[in-house]
């Protein structure tokens, strides 16, 4: 029996598969072509309708990247160095350099080589994974709507259509958010449902994430009340989605922050005003559900980090009298 197995940081092609592991791979692919032939007639649907959604909704394939040679490290600096003013297009041009490449001893040969690897292994280590470090990912996110924006905007000219994204984290560090074309994002500032939509998200995907990690069982078998609590039973009534929260800096925002927690003050414990100035030393109301690390006082008062926060924590926050 021929070896089946290969190195996984190997650069691997079709032809180089032994009769046996080429087998196996036909015989899975028929099998789910089976299976979605089954599936499609349970369904009363087209296998290919089956197929699209199945490459819609896949997880992005991994691109396999180019290999990096010591000719593609030490060509660069040619180029940037020798070939400045020559065209690199030109056959010429691209034989002075490869003369120049074979015209270099062993030793100096290898120094590029192992800086190729070593510029390799860098790059395996950048492929996308979390980051950790809260700045950078934030730094990472704006970068990344910035580009999506720009979509946004091409296919709003060459399609006609609009768009409005809401975008949720699992993490408290970034907070939730909303955008999209122009007049998508006017939409949504007119059009309540769709802001009343973020709390429910966000918590639905702190729930699959806890899923997909172990902690709960099935999102499914968890009660809609585990998932956000009814208004109705505590008695908030609050218009969060008047607040547009990709604006924590703006007048608008810190009044009806305000306003907000002036109301729930007022429900809570029967108060009239916030004693945000006498807060440290009263000893008669408690706040619930502030930012941890964010000292409660006069949102005004607060830095945009901090605003975001509680833009987040907004819908949780309740007071009580001490006892």
């Amino acid at each position: 029996m021929e070896n089946n197995n290969f190195d996984l940081d190997s650069d691997l092609s079709v032809s180089e598969l032994n009769v046996e592991a080429f087998a196996k791979i036909k015989n899975l692919q028929q099998q789910h072509d089976s299976e979605i032939e089954l599936l499609a007639n349970e369904l009363n649907v087209h296998s290919y309708f089956i197929k699209s959604v199945m490459k819609d909704y896949r997880e992005p394939a991994i691109r396999k990247q180019r290999k990096i040679s010591g000719f593609n490290i030490w060509q660069s600096n040619w180029w940037a160095t020798h070939g400045k003013g020559l065209n690199i297009k030109d056959k010429g041009s691209q034989k002075l350099c490869a003369d120049a490449w074979n015209a270099l001893n062993n030793d100096t040969r290898k120094y590029y080589e192992e800086e190729a690897k070593n510029a390799a292994n860098l790059r395996v280590k950048e492929q996308n994974s979390f980051i950790t470090n809260a700045k950078s990912r934030k730094t990472q996110l704006n970068n990344g709507i910035q580009d999506i924006r720009k979509m946004f905007r091409t296919l709003h000219v060459t399609c006609g259509m609009e768009f409005i994204t809401l975008a949720v984290s699992n993490y408290d560090e970034l907070r939730s958010h909303w955008f999209g074309s122009n007049i998508g994002e006017e939409f949504y500032q007119t059009y309540s449902n769709l802001s009343d939509a973020i709390i429910p998200f966000r918590c639905f995907s702190i729930l699959k994430k806890k899923e997909n990690e172990g902690v709960i069982k099935s999102v499914a078998e968890t009660k809609s009340s585990e998932i956000l609590p009814d208004e109705s039973e505590t008695g908030h009534t609050f218009n969060l989605s008047a607040i547009n929260i990709s604006k924590p800096n703006s007048i608008e925002t810190r009044n009806k922050v305000r306003f907000i927690l002036r109301q729930k003050f007022e429900q809570d414990v029967k108060g009239n005003n916030i004693p945000y100035k006498r807060w440290k030393t009263q000893t008669s109301y408690k706040v619930i559900g502030w930012p941890l690390d964010v000292e409660f006082q006069d949102y005004s008062n607060l830095k945009e980090e901090e605003r975001i926060k509680v833009l987040d924590s907004l819908y949780n926050i309740r007071f009580e009298q001490n006892e």
